[in-house]
């Protein structure tokens, strides 16, 4: 029994179509990019906003830290790659440090593992945020 439209009369069937979905993006490898106050590179973005970075890795939580607790460790990984974690820590601590082995992070950490050539590019940008919240860096 077809069903009924407006005011009793047969409904006119419309033919049926697929619906139609734009294909999924490719994950593509981009190079990092530094704008005044941002970075970017791959899946990560960190922005600083006042005297707050903010932290923003595809498919996790994104996370705020202040300045003065920002805490940016790059580890040695295998394979030619480094670990690079960024966390809250006490502000006596390097901003930026250069770790010549692995060592734990207590707390809400986010990790990024780079090739060992891109980490200067880390470095140019987290050099530039330590000199504008007067914390030191450790190459």
């Amino acid at each position: 029994m077809p069903g009924r439209g407006v005011r009793g009369q047969p409904s006119a069937r419309l033919p049926h179509h697929p619906v139609l979905r734009p294909p999924q993006p490719r994950r593509v490898q981009r190079p990092a990019q530094l704008v005044a106050g941002q970075f970017r590179h791959d899946d990560l973005v960190v922005r600083v906003d006042g005297d707050v970075a903010e932290i923003f890795c595809r498919g996790a939580f994104s996370h705020r830290v202040l300045l003065a607790w920002l805490a940016v460790q790059v580890q040695p990984s295998i394979k030619r790659r480094l670990v690079v974690r960024i966390t809250s820590a006490s502000a006596d601590l390097p901003l930026y440090e250069v770790q010549a082995k692995a060592r734990p992070v207590l707390g809400s950490t986010v990790e990024v593992v780079i090739k060992t050539e891109e980490e200067p590019l880390y470095r140019q940008f987290f050099t530039r945020v330590g000199q504008l919240c007067g914390r030191i860096v450790v190459p």
